[in-house]
């Protein structure tokens, strides 16, 4: 992709978490390799976001009263849990898998 702004960096490792999950889901997991764990994965995803669960809750009750800017951060941030439907249920039961349960609960209010 052309450029090298956040938006496009942003848009690039999405991408890249996307096809990692796409993988793991349909060869299956590789606990030994980071790029083939979907703990590891998910993780990252998650430390990525930066609205909490109850914030994003609260934003999505009032959307047509958002700037547009800030529909655009909640509109990334349901693209960027789209590969933790993936990998869901190759997570180990720990607080990951829990957290992840979290955001795919509310990943629906999202624009």
């Amino acid at each position: 992709m052309p450029g090298d702004g956040h938006w496009q960096r942003t848009r690039r490792a999405g991408n890249g978490s996307r096809l990692r999950a796409f993988v793991i889901e349909r060869l299956g997991p590789d606990r030994g390799d980071p790029d083939w764990d979907p703990d590891l994965l998910a993780a990252d995803i998650l430390a990525a976001l930066t609205l909490t669960p109850a914030r994003t809750r609260d934003l999505s009750g009032r959307l047509r009263a958002l700037p547009t800017d800030r529909l655009g951060a909640l509109r990334r941030a349901r693209n960027a849990t789209a590969p933790l439907q993936r990998l869901f249920r190759h997570l180990r039961p720990d607080p990951t898998r829990d957290q992840a349960r979290e955001r795919l609960a509310v990943r629906d209010l999202l624009p």
